[in-house]
């Protein structure tokens, strides 16, 4: 069982640091332990250690980037590899500040090949309904492993059970931020990305009172999460058991949650009901910091983005 909904920690927040105090993108990257450059070093000549003792060899053209501060090794990449310290890819973070937005959280993954910062949107905050309250979140992440984009993400909460609720709406809700050392393109892109999160949040919090307005009775409840769990072979006893248990868990959340008073018997309350089992109950290897990371990661996104399109028919 999972932790009940008044002491859930967000994945942002178990992952990373609290930042809030910060009011420059400097004070966010000191506090959130991301103020370290990116060191290279090149690969033509190296000590390689096996069973067999250590040997000498090399990659002529490659180089290592590795952390400045622990020198860890973040990527192996040829001479076209451009690499992009944290504090050039977050910089548009100090025109999200001037446009509204709150430092939040911050943290590396991965040892570092992977960082965020999270940044509160405090004006785009609604309630469902009238009373059922939802924030917004600018995430921006970067990777240093040679595979990823600078880039800002809208992101949804709700507040009554830390649910991760953000979906594809059909409206844009990842934005991506160019490398730039302009102050103009900076703006830009601080821009595109604060006010598209906030039109992603009228877009999102419409759908929602779409959702809470629309009665679902249990059978359609049970009819929905039979199409996104479809029923196994029974001859499979450990699969069809996994699927009772899970079938199981989400009637209880839909009918008796008391996360889910406001919406109960509605497809807002299905929603809550399925990204609630997803995010706080599925089955995850690896303890708490292993379902933070799935959350952060938006690993099961799709199954979220089916059960929107499925009740809201985004």
């Amino acid at each position: 069982m999972t932790a009940p909904a008044a002491i859930r920690t967000p994945a942002s927040r178990a992952l990373g640091a609290d930042i809030s105090s910060a009011r420059t993108v400097h004070d966010a990257l000191e506090l959130a332990g991301l103020d370290w450059g990116i060191e290279e070093h090149p690969a033509d000549s190296f000590a390689l250690t096996t069973e067999a003792g250590v040997t000498m060899t090399g990659m002529p053209g490659m180089r290592f980037f590795l952390r400045s501060d622990t020198k860890e090794s973040l990527h192996l990449g040829g001479g076209r590899y451009t690499p992009v310290t944290n504090a050039d890819a977050f910089a548009p973070a100090d025109a999200a500040v001037a446009m509204g937005a709150r430092f939040a959280t911050g943290g590396a993954l991965r040892g570092g090949r992977q960082t965020y910062l999270e940044m509160d949107l405090p004006d785009a905050a609604v309630k469902v309904g009238g009373k059922d309250l939802l924030s917004f979140a600018l995430l921006l992440r970067t990777a240093h492993d040679g595979s990823g984009r600078v880039s800002g993400e809208a992101r949804v909460r709700r507040l009554i059970c830390m649910n991760g609720m953000t979906a594809n709406i059909g409206f844009p809700a990842t934005f991506a931020i160019g490398h730039t050392r302009s102050a103009h393109d900076r703006l830009a892109a601080a821009t595109t990305m604060v006010q598209g999160a906030v039109r992603f949040a009228k877009e999102f919090s419409a759908l929602a009172d779409h959702m809470l307005d629309t009665p679902m009775t249990l059978v359609e409840f049970r009819a929905f999460i039979d199409a996104l769990y479809p029923e196994p072979d029974k001859e499979k006893a450990r699969e069809y058991t996994a699927w009772q248990r899970r079938r199981g868990e989400l009637i209880e959340l839909f009918r008796f949650a008391d996360t889910n008073d406001l919406g109960r018997g509605s497809r807002w309350g299905a929603y809550s009901a399925l990204t609630e089992y997803v995010d706080w109950f599925a089955p995850v290897r690896g303890g708490d910091d292993a379902r933070a990371l799935r959350q952060l990661d938006n690993t099961a996104q799709g199954r979220k983005d089916r059960a929107m399109k499925m009740l809201a028919g985004v």
